[in-house]
């Protein structure tokens, strides 16, 4: 396998151009093209195949700007971009998991939880059934439901 990067296609710094995320970091107005993009970012592509997942294969997109933070998008099944964390959101997100179940049992083997890290086990069928079930909740677990519309 080659693990080479290479220059993406006008119709792929088209698809990254039009990514919110991209959009977003780079407070990307409609009228600045995909051309005009191109100008100020570096970007590279990979067709990725990590061993440790042999069932994704796919594109995978770095693009780089002033920051040096590198924002990292890759090819969902669906074939659209999708945008991953960075390091930095993922180490942010350590320290809660939450777990949401419908129509069954949830159990939580306490051995596979990191240290320090709390988990939340959130019952959407309770949610559903139950007016208390939500003040039941953590505060952290009441936000994700807010934050996930299961109300």
């Amino acid at each position: 396998m080659d693990h080479s990067p290479t220059k993406l296609t006008n119709t792929e710094w088209e698809e990254v151009r039009q990514d919110e995320t991209v959009v977003q970091c780079w407070d990307l107005t409609p009228d600045i093209t995909a051309d005009d993009f191109k100008k100020s970012v570096y970007a590279v592509k990979f067709a990725f195949e990590p061993q440790t997942m042999p069932n994704y294969r796919g594109d995978v997109f770095v693009v780089l700007g002033d920051s040096l933070e590198p924002l990292v998008l890759a090819r969902h099944r669906d074939g659209k971009l999708v945008s991953l964390p960075s390091r930095a959101d993922v180490l942010r997100s350590l320290g809660r998991i939450f777990i949401t179940v419908r129509g069954g049992v949830a159990e939580v083997e306490s051995a596979s939880v990191p240290t320090g890290v709390d988990v939340d086990i959130i019952d959407l069928d309770e949610l559903g059934t139950d007016a208390e079930a939500f003040r039941r909740l953590s505060p952290a677990a009441q936000a994700y439901v807010k934050e996930h519309g299961y109300l």
